[in-house]
């Protein structure tokens, strides 16, 4: 059967696996080797954001598209997400299936909940932390939401394998005594515009009681917080915020956004968090899959509705 003609709704910059509806993708390790000129997509489908492939050149490999793949999906420098390269570009070494991430014995399965802040609204009352004493009108989260964690559900699933002396600082505040993250270049620099506090060493926070419980090394973390991130500041919804600047914004016309890339039932699963002086600081998206490869439309189709604290809140500005 072609799979092309398979009706699958994808967004700009998703990545979207061309498969069956009864075959998953699967996630893998390896190293792809490129033999000929080839490009490499985010979309199969569609064939968007074609990048150059370096002929020659190995590639790491993150998962194949199906058992019998046409794809695999690869880590390209300088690029915060990974694309999608046809099998006959060159050749794989390696290829076997990578574990499930460690998950502590609480664990319910892949559901998260996704804290997205709105860094003006954060800082308007932190303004003594670093990254909103450097805060500027031109920066990025000065336009789109920023990056606060990727939670792993439930509530309590947090400090997976971490030592009682290294929960004991985090707890503190002492994040800057914690240990510097293994973090390749290019994720540091994606990092340091999706998360502001990485200035704060918000980094090794988030790591330490949230992401130990979802795999097993940073690097894999954040790589996966990035792209769902940047996928949803790539709907409606970043739009909307920044038009927004300086009025009051109702949780129901950010369901609204969101439902014009992610469809009704995602819309439910965004709830707004308003902090002191009503302004709105966070939105948190309950979502349920893999947080690698599925698209945020499944994801937060199958998540669970986060609570609100407030229904309304300012859009505050720099």
């Amino acid at each position: 059967m072609n799979v092309m003609k398979w009706s699958i709704s994808t967004l700009l910059c998703s990545l979207t696996l061309i498969a069956t509806p009864s075959v998953a993708s699967e996630k893998m390790s390896g190293v792809f080797t490129v033999s000929k000129s080839c490009e490499a997509y985010r979309s199969i489908r569609k064939q968007s954001n074609p990048v150059e492939l370096e002929k020659g050149k190995a590639y790491t490999v993150r998962a194949k598209n199906k058992p019998a793949p046409s794809h695999y999906l690869i880590d390209i420098p300088k690029q915060s997400v990974p694309s999608w390269v046809s099998v006959d570009c060159g050749s794989l070494k390696g290829g076997a299936v990578a574990s499930s991430a460690p998950k502590s014995s609480k664990s319910k399965g892949n559901e998260y909940l996704l804290a997205l802040s709105w860094q003006p609204g954060f800082c308007s009352t932190h303004g003594s932390k670093k990254e909103c004493k450097r805060a500027d009108s031109g920066d990025h989260s000065a336009k789109n939401l920023s990056l606060h964690g990727l939670w792993p559900q439930p509530r309590d699933n947090a400090y997976c394998g971490v030592s009682e002396a290294d929960k004991a600082i985090d707890r503190r505040g002492r994040w800057d005594l914690l240990k510097k993250l293994d973090l390749s270049s290019d994720t540091v620099k994606a990092l340091s515009v999706a998360m502001p506090g990485y200035l704060s060493a918000l980094q090794r926070h988030e790591w330490i009681k949230h992401g130990t419980c979802y795999s097993k090394d940073a690097e894999t973390y954040y790589k996966d917080s990035i792209r769902v991130t940047n996928e949803f500041n790539e709907s409606p919804v970043g739009a909307l915020f920044a038009s927004n600047k300086g009025r009051s914004l109702r949780l129901k016309d950010i369901r609204k956004a969101v439902a014009k890339s992610f469809g009704d039932q995602a819309a439910s699963r965004v709830s707004l968090r308003c902090g002191r002086r009503d302004q709105i600081t966070e939105l948190w998206i309950g979502m349920k899959g893999d947080a690698a490869n599925d698209s945020m439309k499944d994801l937060m189709a199958a998540g669970k509705a986060p609570s609100s604290n407030c229904q309304s809140g300012l859009v505050a500005k720099y």
